[in-house]
């Protein structure tokens, strides 16, 4: 007879991005029970932009389904250092694995300890999500909550859906040693858990909510690359005049033979990675802004010890504002280009203004400018 154990009392509900979606559910079973998934996600300051252009033939390897463009509306990943961990008093561990079975029977060992765990995997191989056709992403995060080896099922929380998941316990192992795509989102076995500190420590909410803030701000702001905030979504914004040269052509699949316009798939996923790949919307800065605007009624920024003066809580605003704006003009570029494609599909390029959608992008610099120069005007004292 197999082992089994599931926890049974654990919060969930549909969340915008994956990783911020587990880390809200862990940290509320480990005492939050009022957090959010906004709340976690700006504390723990991974917001910014990135923009590689792959149509040179440099570093294709680490393309993402082999398109020429892509962008990402983060700097960062949940690490063994999360600020949003240290700020809250939790601590964060982190596992990885080289042995499916080293790595079942240290997973098995947490959950029986009534712990549950964050667990990378490719979401492409998890058939409850039963897509239209083959595509592999093995940076995705669930919640597991549990397993029963006599019926050989894993019992799991995704951001996606509001109802408890399933899947076969091979399913799980299978997924998480995924190796398609470049090689920095292979799974790896990888997992972690979070617990509250032993010595019950942290900062004053106050003060350590205005560290995340300068530190998304710089990154955006003052980035040591690039391709990274500010200066890749000018970069961004240069290559769309570009598009019909970079984009000119056919292409083959990743994971198939079949040969497919090169303008449609990349169109495919940038829409994507602004509206639906686990952004919540907006190349996540829906989630930012919602948490810029609950950080500016929490009650120890309002009152308290470290409460915030009128003038901070004033560019807070300000920067809430900012980016509220600048996330409908992303809404409109990201329709601008879905409309192309439901329109034009392999000929999408034919159906879209470029000077228009270059012009979306364009008035969105100054909006995050700033914004994130507001924040930097909050500062630790």
């Amino acid at each position: 007879m197999g082992n089994r154990y599931v926890i049974d009392d654990l919060r969930h509900e549909i969340g915008g991005h994956c990783e911020s979606t587990t880390m809200r559910n862990l940290i509320r079973y480990a005492g939050i029970n009022n957090i959010t998934e906004e709340m976690v996600f700006g504390l723990d300051s991974t917001l910014g932009f990135v923009f590689f252009d792959y149509s040179q033939g440099e570093n294709t390897e680490n393309s993402f389904m082999g398109i020429p463009l892509f962008i990402g509306g983060k700097q960062g990943s949940i690490t063994q250092k999360s600020l949003g961990c240290q700020i809250l008093g939790f601590d964060i561990s982190f596992e990885t694995f080289s042995s499916r079975e080293v790595a079942w029977e240290s997973t098995k060992n947490w959950l029986n300890q009534n712990i549950p765990l964050g667990i990378q995997l490719d979401m492409g191989m998890l058939s409850y999500f039963d897509w239209e056709e083959e595509i592999h992403f093995g940076g995705h995060f669930i919640t597991l909550i549990g397993y029963d080896e006599e019926i050989d099922q894993v019992f799991i929380y995704d951001n996606g859906f509001d109802t408890l998941q399933r899947a076969t316990i091979d399913e799980l192992m299978n997924t998480r040693s995924s190796k398609f795509g470049p090689s920095f989102l292979h799974p790896k076995y990888r997992q972690f858990h979070v617990m509250k500190r032993n010595d019950g420590r942290k900062p004053p909410f106050a003060r350590a909510a205005k560290l995340a803030l300068q530190q998304v701000a710089q990154q955006m702001l003052h980035p040591s690359m690039n391709y990274n905030g500010l200066p890749a979504l000018n970069l961004f914004a240069q290559s769309i005049p570009k598009w019909p040269q970079i984009l000119e052509g056919t292409m083959k699949s990743e994971y198939s033979d079949e040969v497919v316009s090169k303008s449609e798939l990349t169109f495919e996923m940038i829409y994507g990675l602004i509206e639906e790949m686990g952004t919540g919307g907006a190349i996540f800065r829906n989630l930012y802004s919602k948490f810029l605007k609950e950080l500016s009624i929490h009650p120890e920024i309002i009152e308290g010890p470290h409460a915030w003066n009128e003038e901070e809580r004033y560019y807070l605003e300000s920067a809430w504002e900012d980016l509220t704006n600048s996330a409908k003009l992303w809404n409109s570029a990201s329709a601008q280009i879905k409309q192309a494609l439901d329109e034009g599909k392999e000929n999408c390029l034919d159906y879209i203004d470029l000077q228009k959608l270059e012009g979306s992008i364009i008035d969105i610099i100054p909006l995050e400018e700033s914004c994130f120069k507001n924040l930097l005007q909050i500062k630790l004292r």
